[in-house]
């Protein structure tokens, strides 16, 4: 079409007429990146949509608690002191495992032999009470001498004498009795007055009873200095 044609008007409204047509026939064009507007920005992968995250597994949920070193122990089983004080006697190249269950063996043999107490433990405590010593036996040296004299023990040592005594008891009868059922017979024999423990703390308490006189003798030889 010449220049001269479309400058009229009439040819010029034609013109417009045909042009919807022919863009009807035109495919559509596809929306890709390259055919976008010129000043579009394309989104930076780091600003794009994360995928989702898969919930958390019991295995994770395990590895974050053991990672934390503030997490809360499981709490330790409670045994009483004199029950400790046995087990931490007894025991032999730190095996306490062994020792502890040495000493629950010769808490039930307790229970079932002596009824007539609330408790084992109550009955170990007894026996306990009753074989340990109210002194020890020290040589003091006086001179060329060295003189016998009694020193009165405390409350903490006087416990650990009786249950070293107990034991030591307990090793010297029958070895192919468990040991604790030996210990267990010997908390029973002690209550009833027929354990050897008896005899040594009467021993023991006699020698001081002689050399009672020794402990005037030390203060004295003390104060010279």
């Amino acid at each position: 079409m010449s220049a001269a044609a479309m400058s009229s008007p009439s040819s010029f409204a034609s013109a417009c007429s045909v042009l919807p047509r022919l863009l009807a026939r035109c495919p559509p064009l596809r929306h890709s990146r390259h055919h976008l507007h010129p000043h579009h920005k394309p989104v930076p992968r780091c600003f794009s949509a994360a995928p989702a995250s898969a919930p958390p597994t019991h295995s994770s949920s395990l590895s974050t608690a053991a990672a934390t070193p503030n997490a809360p122990l499981p709490p330790s089983p409670v045994e009483p002191p004199l029950v400790a004080a046995f087990v931490n006697n007894i025991m032999k190249k730190g095996k306490k495992a062994t020792a502890r269950r040495i000493i629950n063996t010769a808490l039930a043999h307790v229970a079932s032999e002596a009824p007539q107490f609330p408790s084992p433990h109550a009955a170990f405590a007894a026996a306990v009470e009753k074989a340990a010593p109210l002194f020890k036996i020290v040589g003091v040296k006086h001179g060329a001498k060295s003189i016998q004299t009694p020193t009165p023990l405390t409350e903490r040592q006087r416990t650990r004498t009786g249950i070293v005594w107990i034991a030591q008891a307990a090793n010297s009868s029958n070895s192919k009795i468990p040991g604790g059922v030996r210990i267990g017979k010997e908390i029973i024999d002690v209550l009833n007055g027929t354990s050897s423990v008896l005899q040594k703390r009467l021993q023991v308490h006699k020698t001081a009873l002689l050399n009672r006189s020794n402990v005037v003798l030390t203060d004295r030889r003390l104060r010279k200095f």
